[in-house]
């Protein structure tokens, strides 16, 4: 059974390692999406396969971007708890 420390850094380093590499992971993966739904029409599928791997190559993107979104509204949620940006004390 590990002990608790070594758990404890395993999971530090995996949030670590997922923080920065989840992002870049989405972008992979919407690059490698558009450059298979640009080269779908040329690879000789028939009609109804090209027609199913469009709907599926349309379904991972829209899940791409909602994951994409969710971070974006997390991010932008925890700029927001700052707290008030325009209080300000009296000069007497």
């Amino acid at each position: 059974m590990p002990s608790r420390d070594y758990l404890a850094r395993i999971i530090f380093a995996r949030r670590i390692f997922y923080g920065y590499n989840g992002r870049m992971r989405k972008a992979r993966i919407l690059l490698i999406l558009g450059l298979w739904i640009a080269a779908l029409p040329y690879l000789g599928f028939p009609m109804l396969w090209k027609n199913i791997l469009i709907s599926l190559s349309g379904l991972v993107l829209a899940y791409t971007e909602y994951l994409n979104f969710r971070e974006a509204k997390r991010e932008l949620e925890k700029e927001n708890r700052v707290g008030f940006d325009n209080f300000r004390e009296n000069q007497i």
